[in-house]
């Protein structure tokens, strides 16, 4: 979380910085970025509770092999972006101190894993991502020795019950998201998405709606769809309406989901020690305010989730997000 502060402090200095100069002698085709989630903001420890992602992405030359396998074929001059992420995250149920397993109202799970994305543009209204993830959840995600140390270290309640968690397995999931405008007026517009998920990790079909509020640019140019990344010169200060984006968002999400290891165990087996029951129908609100200029974005996102387990609560965290790009 320090480190998080930090960067959002520095990212607002350099933002000062960058209005100095008014020129760049290079496209800004890369970008790094580091999100963080975590529940403690609401006074909470519990189901999906902390985890974390860094990621690099890099905006694909047309002649790269890549680039003409995803590229867009209802666009020649469709760009196309590549992203590595590497995340973790930790669920622990909402008695961290209960020694009683069956009065446990979530399974203890832990999940480490890399993913690769590609994002084409259709036209400026429209983005299409592809993903591959592979992570491996249980014991040897390493996540249960890590909350432990990271509260012993703090003075935090130490969580009970790690012995219980999710058995190991490798984890493999596909994605496919689609976002698309649907209405846009001068300070607002309406977005629709859809998002599916296929694996023996989480398996889901989704529908979201989107709607920003402020100054914004199109869906293959900006902080929401991660689509800022551009082949072409900057120059800073001069009047471009695409520069700077600055807008409060609501989205809600609506998700039937099939299968969650990370509440059920493993599809293949009942290897798990603790499981719950899945409910399937899920309904996640989210909103925020994004701060997005040539060169750097800064997020804050509030989500609130109805219950993801028979007889369980509702749950919500907090993400903050900053993306450099150069």
């Amino acid at each position: 979380m320090r480190i998080i502060i930090l960067c959002l402090l520095t990212s607002l200095l350099a933002i000062g910085a960058e209005a100095q100069v008014t020129t760049r002698s290079h496209s800004i085709d890369q970008e790094f970025s580091i999100r963080y989630e975590n529940d403690i903001v609401f006074f909470t420890d519990q189901y999906y509770t902390s985890g974390a992602d860094i990621n690099y992405a890099l905006l694909l030359k047309r002649k790269s092999s890549f680039y003409k396998i995803f590229r867009s074929r209802t666009s020649d001059s469709s760009k196309v972006i590549i992203r590595f992420n590497y995340g973790h995250k930790i669920f622990t149920p909402s008695k961290i101190k209960e020694p009683d397993v069956a009065k446990r109202d979530r399974p203890y799970a832990g999940w480490q894993g890399l993913t690769i994305a590609f994002t084409n543009f259709p036209g400026e209204s429209v983005a299409n991502r592809y993903t591959l993830e592979l992570g491996v959840v249980g014991e040897k995600s390493g996540m249960g020795n890590f909350q432990q140390w990271y509260h012993r270290q703090n003075g935090i309640t130490t969580p009970l019950g790690w012995e219980y968690e999710i058995e190991n397995e490798l984890v493999l999931n596909l994605g496919y998201n689609r976002k698309q405008n649907l209405v846009t007026r001068r300070i607002w517009d309406f977005n629709g998405e859809i998002d599916v998920q296929l694996g023996n990790g989480v398996s889901l079909v989704g529908l979201r709606m989107m709607a920003r509020l402020g100054i914004f640019n199109p869906i293959n140019n900006t902080a929401y769809s991660d689509s800022r990344l551009s082949s072409s010169i900057p120059v800073v200060g001069n009047n471009d309406r695409a520069e700077i984006e600055s807008f409060l968002f609501f989205g809600i999400k609506g998700d039937y989901v099939l299968n969650n290891i990370f509440i059920e165990g493993s599809i293949f087996n009942n290897d798990s020690p603790h499981v719950e029951e899945l409910e399937h129908g899920l309904i996640t609100q989210q909103y925020g305010y994004m701060y997005s200029n040539y060169y750097t974005t800064a997020a804050i996102t509030i989500y609130r989730l109805s219950p993801e387990i028979v007889g369980a609560k509702k749950q919500h965290y907090v993400r903050l997000a900053l993306y450099l790009r150069f």
